[in-house]
């Protein structure tokens, strides 16, 4: 029986409900799986601005993947384990792509939140974030070379098919669907993936001894590097298709479920 020593668990319809929380049974059982020295890391997309509201009921300093995997931070300490920005010529071929189609973007710099476009994507996107936009306009320098990610906003249908045609050559950066209507942008070979690597480095736990838990595309990386790779009941087929196990979904504790199941050996 393997003695699984982290768990990295993504936050939106993963860790949390579909009203952003995260239940009373579920914390109880992250606490508890702290309190006999396992590591509990949470991975997402978000920035640390988005993150921060949760991390007062989590208890220790524990490891956080941010951005999907730019950077790897601790939550009480701060402390980073890496920190990888787009380069300004990426962020330049980026962004002008995305203007070519009068499309809408945001991104982080600096833990700022700049945005070209106020709308329904983007609005939704602030209430996630919890940080108050820098709307963009003639007076303000963007930071291309400070920039550590991109998103763009719009229909499905669409990032689908602008991964098929204008990007199908991109291939110095990283980009994928984090949610139907975001398509993302970071750094070449940053995932949630290498940040797992980069943390069980930093705490000598093997890849075997990890478990990633998941709802989306940009898990799937995670999932397929950890040993036990798990989706939730309400992803969709492609993460379901690349996981060793489903559990409950985010609405039925399915995160609390691997944890008592793989980790502290409840039924």
């Amino acid at each position: 029986m393997i003695d699984y020593k982290l768990i990295a668990v993504d936050m939106d319809g993963t860790l949390l409900t579909d009203n952003k929380e995260i239940t009373q049974s579920t914390l109880k059982g992250i606490n508890n799986l702290i309190k006999e020295n396992k590591i509990f890391c949470i991975s997402t997309g978000r920035p640390f601005y988005g993150v921060k509201p949760y991390l007062d009921i989590i208890e220790g300093d524990i490891p956080l993947i941010l951005y999907n995997g730019a950077i790897v931070t601790f939550s009480k300490t701060k402390k980073v384990l890496l920190s990888c920005n787009l380069t300004a010529n990426q962020s330049i071929k980026i962004l002008n792509i995305i203007n070519k189609y009068d499309g809408t973007f945001i991104f982080w710099s600096d833990e700022k939140l700049y945005v070209n476009k106020i709308n329904d994507y983007t609005t939704k996107y602030f209430g996630i974030s919890k940080a108050e936009p820098i709307l963009l306009n003639e007076r303000i320098v963007i930071p291309h070379g400070n920039i550590t990610k991109i998103i763009w906003f719009d229909e499905n249908e669409k990032l689908v098919e602008y991964q098929k045609t204008v990007l199908k050559d991109f291939k110095d950066v990283n980009f994928f669907t984090s949610q139907p209507v975001f398509l993302e942008f970071v750094s070449q070979g940053i995932s949630k993936a290498k940040a797992m690597e980069v943390i069980g480095n930093y705490y000598n736990i093997k890849t075997s001894e990890m478990i990633a838990v998941g709802d989306g595309c940009n898990d799937i990386p995670m999932l397929e590097y950890a040993g036990l790779g798990v989706a939730m009941a309400n992803a969709s087929d492609d993460v379901k298709d690349n996981a060793d196990y489903i559990t409950l979904s985010n609405e039925e504790d399915g995160v609390l479920k691997v944890i008592n199941e793989f980790m502290l050996r409840r039924r």
